[in-house]
């Protein structure tokens, strides 16, 4: 069995080492093919590697700082919400596809960080403004990638807490 979800960990140390153009494009079909609410083609992804962009995203928050030492940046764009059909559904499809690109980089020895920036919206303004949005769309998440600094960098942290599991009813 394959434990890519199991041994997933956000990492922020990476290798100077570029990821290349087919691993990419396997993180963005998966981002894509993570499901939607009716099929409402809700996201889009802007694709970073320009050290001058990845700086400035690094300041989008106190959390972000990291952003500058990595290879590869991958923002997942919300669509305008007053253009779909379930728009209250939107953050739940972006999630998914965040999560998806996360599995899909462990199952390539990728790490990855997942940075939360809607609903804040100055986190959102910063990142709409660094990538040229302005028409409706928004910065959802940034995922920052690159190949881990730590060799032991995946690892199955087995910290279930099956008190919090419940049969039929919450007890």
């Amino acid at each position: 069995m394959d434990d890519y979800i199991l041994t997933r960990r956000s990492v922020r140390k990476f290798k100077n080492e570029s990821i290349n153009k087919n691993d990419i494009d396997l993180l963005i079909r998966a981002g894509f093919s993570a499901p939607t609410a009716r099929n409402q083609k809700s996201k889009a992804f802007v694709v970073v590697d320009n050290k001058d962009v990845l700086n400035k995203l690094a300041m989008v928050s106190n959390h972000s700082l990291f952003i500058k030492d990595a290879p590869l940046c991958i923002a997942v764009v919300g669509e305008d919400k007053n253009k779909l059909l379930t728009p209250l559904m939107a953050d739940q499809d972006l999630a998914s596809a965040t999560t998806a690109i996360l599995i899909m980089a462990r199952s390539l020895n990728i790490g990855s960080c997942w940075i939360g920036i809607s609903p804040i919206e100055e986190r959102m303004n910063k990142a709409n403004e660094i990538l040229g949005i302005n028409d409706g769309r928004f910065v959802f998440s940034l995922i920052v990638l690159g190949y881990p600094n730590d060799d032991k960098a995946f690892y199955d942290a087995k910290k279930e807490d099956y008190t919090k599991v419940f049969y039929n009813e919450v007890k």
